[in-house]
């Protein structure tokens, strides 16, 4: 078992997905509606879907921050 700090977002895989989906998808962009919004995320997932090495390499850098911590 390896304890983590209370506060680590560096070390939660979720944490790296939302920063890429916030850097994809939805940084500087305004979105009138629930319908474009949910459009452009489902176009990230899409393009995350299509270059898995992208994923990879978030679950990397996690693993490598984890690595750090102990």
């Amino acid at each position: 078992m390896i304890w983590l700090p209370k506060y680590s977002p560096e070390l939660n895989l979720i944490e790296e997905l939302w920063g890429y989906l916030k850097r994809a998808a939805l940084n500087n962009s305004f979105y009138g509606d629930m319908v474009s919004l949910e459009a452009a995320v489902d176009d990230a997932f899409r393009e995350l879907q299509q270059h898995p090495e992208t994923a990879l390499s978030l679950a990397y850098k996690t693993s490598k921050n984890l690595r750090k911590s102990v």
